[in-house]
């Protein structure tokens, strides 16, 4: 980043230079030209911190990018309405799950997304920079910290701006929402891995029901959407807990679903079906460097399905 991504340089006043975000804030009904001070002070941070989609040709090779927010409006941005431009459009799904054969779109850390659909800080004003970028003394002068970092790394500075609890309080709450989060995140992630280890045996079964596979592919997708929405954006959940709350609820539900159905599928089939499937974590883990010997235990990278 340098200074012209959020200032111009004319004036230094802030400016949202990135195309895709002005063409889909037109897209939800918000004017680029007419954003309140406080408003930049989020939709700066919103150039980078978004989710968006590459879409792809017959070949594979990306066309484009944009942010899809054309379902969705300013403060109401919503999983179930990104899922709904993604798989709107084939060119969309821009890669192919390589354990259950599925085209997916996919979720890129979407931290504004999250944030504006709602969020408690959201509703009573805050920006992004009044958390990030808390206000400093420089002389006789109050400016925004430019050392952006969570307020977790700065004894909670930024939190006590507003809060009288004590930062030791105020870590604890963090804390108490993050864990769980996780503790939700994890367990849709296990169930999603599941369905897709059940699905990847159904694609390899001779006479399975297609139409019963097909039901658990499209509903994996829609638990996949959900468990990446919250587990690839990067507050754990803080930005808007009762919402990532939900989100996973559904991702969990989904991926269940996904589950039974490819198990019903194999069942009809005559496949003797296991309790459990073996997630073979091992076989998707990250290798470590060459001439070390590999430590699965210390070199395990992979996404919260556990399949990629």
């Amino acid at each position: 980043l340098s200074c012209i991504d959020c200032h111009d340089p004319q004036n230094m006043d802030l400016t949202i230079p990135r195309w895709f975000l002005r063409d889909a804030l037109k897209a939800m009904g918000k004017d680029p030209q007419n954003l309140t001070r406080q408003e930049k002070r989020t939709l700066v941070c919103a150039q980078c911190h978004n989710t968006y989609v590459i879409p792809r040709d017959k070949d594979m090779k990306p066309v484009g990018l944009f942010l899809p927010w054309q379902k969705s409006q300013w403060g109401n941005i919503t999983i179930e309405q990104i899922e709904e431009v993604i798989t709107s459009d084939p060119a969309n799904r821009e890669w192919q799950h390589a354990v259950t054969g599925v085209k997916l779109g996919h979720i890129r850390h979407p931290e504004f997304e999250l944030y504006s659909n709602g969020s408690v800080h959201w509703r009573a004003g805050v920006a992004c920079a009044d958390c990030h970028m808390p206000y400093e003394r420089v002389g006789s002068s109050k400016i925004s910290s430019h050392h952006v970092q969570s307020p977790l790394k700065d004894n909670m500075k930024a939190c006590l701006q507003c809060h009288n609890q004590s930062p030791e309080w105020l870590r604890e709450q963090v804390i108490f929402i993050q864990d769980r989060v996780n503790n939700l995140a994890t367990r849709a992630g296990n169930a999603a891995a599941q369905a897709a280890k059940a699905i990847e045996m159904a694609n390899k079964t001779s006479g399975v029901d297609q139409k019963l596979l097909d039901e658990a592919k499209k509903l994996y997708e829609k638990a996949y959407y959900r468990i990446i929405f919250i587990t690839s954006e990067n507050s754990m959940g803080f930005h808007n807990p009762q919402e990532a709350l939900r989100v996973l609820g559904d991702g969990l539900y989904y991926a269940n679903q996904s589950l039974l159905k490819a198990r019903e599928a194999l069942l009809k089939a005559g496949v003797q079906v296991p309790d459990k499937f073996d997630l073979e974590l091992a076989k998707y883990a990250k290798r470590g460097t060459k001439g070390v010997p590999y430590r699965p235990e210390q070199n395990m990278e992979f996404t919260f399905d556990g399949t990629k």
